[in-house]
């Protein structure tokens, strides 16, 4: 399948960390199929990496009509809204990516970003109550201090 093909091409370009022709395949693959569910979500982190954060808002919001019970996609999105200091937006996401079986013992292990978020004021707060509601305290000092 030409699809797959191109699609393999494109992530071989994103792992080697070739992001600016990655994108420029998965683009293309869009094009041609516009509900192309690993595309969309590669696309998507490209562009949120890249801080291209309302085009990786797009995509990902398509992905999540598309697949809305996939915790990945709120995760990412919970980024993009964290990215522009959007509290509700964030804390909504991350509800629904926990809902979906996201653990939050992962945001430990997520990157220096989610460490800052942690000590973010308003970020911060919410989660530290998801943490005390949903995780352990030991996870949320792991995550604040990393």
């Amino acid at each position: 399948n030409g699809t797959e093909l191109q699609y393999e091409l494109a992530l071989i370009l994103n792992r080697a960390g070739h992001l600016d022709e990655a994108l420029e395949r998965y683009s293309e693959l869009l094009e041609e199929d516009s509900k192309h569910i690993a595309s969309l979500y590669d696309r998507g982190e490209i562009l949120l990496i890249q801080g291209q954060y309302a085009a990786a808002e797009l995509d990902l919001r398509q992905l999540e009509v598309l697949k809305p019970d996939v915790w990945v996609v709120h995760f990412r999105l919970a980024e993009v809204a964290a990215y522009q200091a959007n509290a509700s937006a964030f804390e909504q996401q991350i509800l629904e990516a926990l809902r979906d079986g996201f653990s939050l013992s992962l945001l430990a292990e997520s990157g220096e970003h989610w460490h800052n978020w942690a000590n973010d004021p308003s970020l911060g707060l919410i989660l530290k109550q998801l943490f005390l509601l949903y995780g352990s305290e030991a996870q949320w000092l792991q995550l604040q201090h990393y």
